[in-house]
């Protein structure tokens, strides 16, 4: 069994952590999810939302992603629950509505889920 025991940093050692077990965290200062191959829609350039032979999503956080349809369309879409209900909205066609303002309408939308309209 490994325990974990509390390490101290100097200003000579870096500030990130570095686990040898875990191959994919094995060099200093890359995140787990780039480590990972995460495709976020908008954070990385190497996933540009190309066509595909099912949908996929491109992730952007808080269960906000943008869906790719295998006809190459692209649309915004929240994944919530309500009422122990999982629902869908979509906010609006890429590029038509901007990472910007989807993630404006997503807020406005996770506020009026929160007070229960």
């Amino acid at each position: 069994m490994f325990f974990r025991l509390p390490v101290r940093y100097s200003e000579s050692q870096p500030s990130v952590r570095v686990d040898p077990r875990v191959p994919h965290l094995r060099h200093a200062g890359t995140s787990k999810k780039r480590a990972r191959g995460h495709n976020g829609a908008d954070r990385y350039g190497d996933q540009k939302g190309e066509k595909r032979e099912k949908a996929y999503k491109l992730s952007d956080g808080r269960n906000l992603y943008l869906w790719i349809t295998p006809s190459g369309g692209k649309l915004w879409r929240w994944a919530y629950r309500h009422e122990g209900k999982e629902k869908l909205m979509t906010f609006g066609r890429y590029p038509e509505v901007s990472l910007a303002l989807a993630r404006e309408r997503h807020v406005e939308a996770r506020k009026l889920l929160a007070v229960g309209v």
